[in-house]
């Protein structure tokens, strides 16, 4: 479980996250949401310790964050950001790179860590293109590239931000079906979504964001009838019989 106590967090003296506490439930999926701005890229960074906050407390199973050693801690949490370099290698090879903070003084890559990023490549539905580099797929092929590195990693918790942007309609349910997986396999995983439909409908719990504090935590079901994100963003958010939502302009 992660924990987030008072946490405040930020960029150059100004503060993009305030006061958020929360917790994110093992095994669980939980949907960061709100307007651009509002602080999700930022408290995911904070999450994978790539921005330190300005006060309060990350707590990873009741332990600071802060005090995981740098390895240690990649081998608990990963994290797929929303804006990444496109690399000129492999796909095979790029996908092992999810397997370094396992490697030892060497940083030979072991019979065992070829294993894990194959079976990541065949759950991702990559392993046909692993002889492609990278750089010559589609955005959508590479996006089910970057979870396969990350599926490598194996860690308990994998935080995605944005992972469906830029992506047709077709590639961005893959995509989420993924996601889906990686829940089913156990992992706790944290996504910021800003298309709210898919968000109510892959997400078991919601947090709702504004201005950086957090307005309301619940389930999908929970969301909905408080019309929180109808008065957010000034839409209508409906649910059709077979279970479906959709969303539009008031």
């Amino acid at each position: 479980m992660i924990e987030l106590k008072n946490l405040s967090a930020g960029y150059g003296g100004k503060l993009v996250v305030q006061n958020v506490s929360c917790t994110f439930a093992r095994g669980q999926v939980t949907v960061l949401v709100g307007p651009n701005g509002c602080g999700k890229t930022t408290l995911l960074r904070v999450l994978a310790r790539l921005l330190r906050p300005e006060s309060g407390q990350v707590l990873l199973e009741g332990r600071a964050i802060s005090d995981f050693g740098r390895t240690e801690y990649a081998r608990r949490v990963s994290m797929l950001p929303q804006v990444r370099g496109i690399p000129n290698l492999p796909v095979a090879d790029f996908v092992l790179h999810g397997r370094f903070p396992y490697l030892g003084l060497s940083r030979k890559p072991r019979e065992k860590d070829y294993a894990v990023a194959e079976d990541a490549m065949h759950r991702a539905g990559v392993w046909e293109m692993r002889e492609k580099n990278v750089a010559e797929l589609s955005g959508g092929e590479r996006q089910k590239v970057y979870i396969a590195m990350v599926m490598a990693q194996d860690t308990e918790t994998v935080l995605l931000d944005e992972p469906t942007t830029y992506l047709d309609i077709g590639r961005q349910y893959e995509i989420l079906e993924l996601v889906r997986s990686l829940q089913h396999s156990g992992k706790t995983v944290i996504v910021v979504l800003h298309d709210l439909p898919h968000a109510l409908e892959y997400g078991d719990r919601l947090m709702v964001m504004d201005s950086g504090q957090l307005c309301m935590t619940g389930s999908p079901q929970e969301i909905l009838q408080s019309e929180i994100l109808n008065r957010l963003f000034q839409v209508k958010i409906q649910r059709t019989s077979d279970g479906a939502y959709y969303c539009t302009h008031k």
